[in-house]
């Protein structure tokens, strides 16, 4: 049997990890990746638990038969974790199998400053993964009798995934993260309380579904609606600031309906988000607008209709799962309805443009 074994504290495990792994798989014509989990993570500030890190590995590796997961390091509670005890570990438990060590360029880089090094690659075939236009040091690659495999060119990292630039992992990791209050939920409750984080939470899962079920990029649908009110209890005289400041043009709307252009103004330079058309979104969540892009419609029906509001709202919900478009517009007639029937007042001119537009 051809065994893989891929070592990272995996904080979070992303889809680098996993083009990476199954990469190998295929070009060593491999039977198993074993997914090797470090007790420490790398990353020291906030660091979660390894019993987090695991339950992630293990909802991303979930039903992929060809990997495994190896406590191994784990298990044996040491301040380091040397390669070296842990291929030979491999050697004695699969005597007949040929053991390869997968690697990254960054790693092959440094691997002769790696402890037993040589020994490493006398016991085992070293692999390393490069990436396209990825120089790698050939003085390693001849000592370490190293085989290289190519790889797609990817930006993913763990560290972007943490802090909410990236989303590049399974549903599931994600979902966990929110669920576990961990890496940037950490930030998100900095601003809101933990009623508002249900509510962001659930409508950012409705409309990622939303957008699964018509086609559509689930992870833009998501960031919008985890964001969309994250201004929604910041101090009137910070967001009348922020309004008078960057806003001007709707600071005469009437206060409630501020925190979706302050969410923006937040999502942008707090939170860094460069894609504009899930700024957009953010930016007209409640009012709606005229000739809404496919995410804002999104957005504004999500916000309307996440399943723990307090009224049944499962019939728009399939409508919008069914067609995104056509459910939008349901959405927006009782929306419409609701608001008048308390009398609100709806005369503002995004929300007019709206109902002008689609209605």
């Amino acid at each position: 049997m051809k065994r893989i074994l891929l070592g990272g504290s995996f904080d979070p495990i992303h889809d680098g990890h996993f083009k990476m792994a199954k990469a190998a798989l295929e070009q060593l014509d491999a039977d198993v990746v074993e997914f090797v989990l470090a007790p420490h993570s790398r990353w020291k500030e906030g660091a979660i638990d390894v019993e987090e890190r695991l339950a992630m590995l293990k909802a991303y590796l979930n039903g992929v038969n060809w990997a495994r997961i190896c406590l191994y390091e784990v298990k044996q509670n040491a301040d380091i974790n040397y390669t070296i005890e842990t291929i030979k570990h491999f050697r004695h438990e699969h005597k007949d199998d040929q053991i390869f060590l997968l690697i990254g360029a960054d790693q092959l880089d440094q691997f002769h400053k790696w402890h037993a090094a040589k020994e490493i690659s006398e016991l085992a075939q070293i692999v390393c993964y490069r990436r396209p236009g990825y120089g790698l040091r050939e003085k390693n690659l001849k000592n370490y009798n190293v085989q290289v495999i190519e790889g797609e060119e990817s930006n993913i990292s763990s560290s972007a995934i943490r802090g909410l630039f990236s989303l590049d992992t399974k549903d599931e990791v994600i979902d966990y993260i929110v669920d576990h209050n961990l890496y940037f939920m950490h930030k998100i409750a900095n601003y809101l309380s933990g009623t508002r984080v249900k509510h962001s939470v659930e409508v950012a899962k409705l409309a990622r579904e939303i957008a699964i079920s018509n086609g559509l990029d689930k992870k833009k649908a998501f960031l919008s609606g985890l964001l969309h009110d994250i201004a929604k209890e910041m101090p009137d005289d910070n967001r009348e600031f922020i309004m008078g400041t960057h806003y001007p043009q709707y600071n005469h709307m009437y206060k409630w309906l501020h925190h979706q252009f302050v969410g923006e103004f937040i999502a942008r330079n707090s939170f860094n988000v460069s894609q504009e058309d899930v700024l957009d979104a953010i930016a007209c969540h409640a009012t709606g607008k005229a000739n809404m892009s496919w995410l804002a419609r999104v957005l504004y029906s999500a916000d309307k209709i996440e399943p723990t509001r307090s009224y049944d709202s499962s019939h728009m919900i399939e409508s919008c799962l069914a067609n995104y478009e056509k459910g939008f517009v349901q959405v927006l007639k009782e929306n419409k309805q609701f608001l008048e029937s308390k009398n609100m007042d709806i005369s503002n001119e995004l929300t007019q443009a709206c109902f002008d537009f689609y209605l």
